[in-house]
């Protein structure tokens, strides 16, 4: 599948009406509509889909958090829609350098717990506890309308059971779970990120492309991030 990244301005030129078609699947976890299966649209992260007449809107809310969990680096933020207002990176020593994997994912093939094992199990409990700690200060903060959410399978149960508890559940529809692949997630990748989820991706099979894309594909389309004025529906 190839994706473009556009803006509201250019979504709206596409005249395409949602609210016409019979046929649109929207799937909440991702924030995204299946038109057809080779055809499918990432709304921003700003705006919300009315599954009951295919209209879209803005969030009572501007504010959207991202929260990428690895195994040694971890990134959190909040963006108003236009830019990153806060954000944290953590970091910390959980990998083995002989196995160059994780000390929890080590234990549960190995079963070991030696010493350097013992300090490296510390430092991932204090590790998420600083991130959940952080998410939570930043969810009541800013109280934003979805978290796009992230993390490693092997970690997840240790997120949910730390001592400091996230206030979000795993099941809240308030997470977004885009399916990323950041092993090592830096403030670079957040602020690259910040800005894609900001804009619509179209996404769409190369051998088949939707004839509606036709005119904004043959022609190179420039992100306008930047342009506080994107999301203006009036």
């Amino acid at each position: 599948m190839k994706s473009i990244l556009i803006d509201y301005s250019d979504f709206k030129s596409l005249g395409l009406e949602l609210n016409t078609l019979t046929e649109c699947d929207y799937q909440k976890d991702r924030h995204q509509i299946t038109i057809h299966s080779n055809f499918t649209i990432r709304l921003p992260m700003t705006l919300e889909f009315n599954e009951s007449n295919h209209s879209i809107f803005r969030s009572e809310s501007f504010f959207y958090g991202i929260l990428i969990i690895g195994s040694e680096f971890s990134i959190i933020g909040i963006s108003d829609g236009k830019e990153l207002i806060d954000h944290k990176v953590f970091k910390t020593y959980s990998v083995r350098k002989r196995q160059g994997r994780s000390q929890i994912n080590y234990l549960k093939t190995k079963g070991k717990s030696k010493a350097g094992s013992r300090v490296r199990l510390g430092n991932i409990t204090l590790y998420l506890e600083s991130i959940n700690e952080k998410w939570n200060q930043l969810e009541l903060q800013y109280k934003p309308s979805k978290w796009v959410f992230h993390c490693s399978k092997i970690l997840i149960s240790y997120v949910y059971e730390s001592k400091i508890k996230p206030l979000i559940p795993l099941q809240s529809e308030k997470l977004i779970k885009p399916g990323l692949s950041l092993s090592k997630p830096k403030l670079e990748d957040l602020l690259t990120l910040e800005k894609e989820l900001n804009l619509f991706k179209l996404s769409y099979n190369e051998e088949s492309i939707p004839n509606i894309l036709v005119p904004m594909i043959s022609k190179d389309i420039p992100n306008k991030e930047e342009d506080e004025g994107w999301y203006d529906f009036e």
